[in-house]
């Protein structure tokens, strides 16, 4: 594909046109769910992380029983993680406006997509974080005790655990 190829040779701008291209005129082809994978990447490369989001959003939506979910969920989270770290979205080609609610609202997607699973892990314990990092303890709190009692056997136990503390102590 020659989308993969463009993307490969950090050429983000050209697989995104390719993607959108071949998304158009393939509407109902067996590989759509890869294509919108792929344009999504093409926007991430290009850092157009909230415009990337839509094509992962499609491929959860749309094709849940397709290999490409788990990879749509991780390229989420992985979205969720900069906004939580201070990426900002852009607005009017600037970066200006706050990926707070947007990184909410995926961490807490991602767990109710995939219960269970590494993915859910990690985006609980990083909502937790989220929480107390904005310093909402009770939101933090609530959520760790729901990460503990959902992962009673996750190798984080003892930082969701001191977390859950920690926010307790803060109150």
């Amino acid at each position: 594909m020659t989308i993969r190829r463009s993307l490969a040779k950090d050429q983000a701008k050209l697989a995104e046109t390719s993607a959108t291209t071949w998304i158009e005129n393939h509407p109902n082809h067996p590989q759509l769910a890869k294509a919108h994978l792929l344009r999504g990447d093409a926007l991430a490369a290009q850092q157009h992380y909230f415009k990337s989001l839509f094509d992962y959003e499609h491929v959860i939506q749309v094709y849940p029983g397709s290999v490409q979910f788990n990879t749509a969920l991780e390229r989420e989270y992985e979205i969720a993680k900069l906004f939580h770290n201070g990426m900002r979205r852009r607005f009017l080609g600037m970066r200006i406006l706050s990926g707070d609610p947007e990184a909410e609202e995926i961490l807490i997607r991602i767990q109710e997509r995939s219960p269970g699973s590494k993915t859910a892990e990690r985006a609980s314990l990083t909502l937790g974080d989220f929480y107390f990092k904005r310093s909402q303890m009770n939101n933090a709190s609530q959520a760790m005790r729901l990460f503990l009692s959902n992962y009673p056997d996750s190798r984080f136990r003892e930082r969701a655990i001191l977390r859950l503390i920690q926010s307790h102590l803060a109150t």
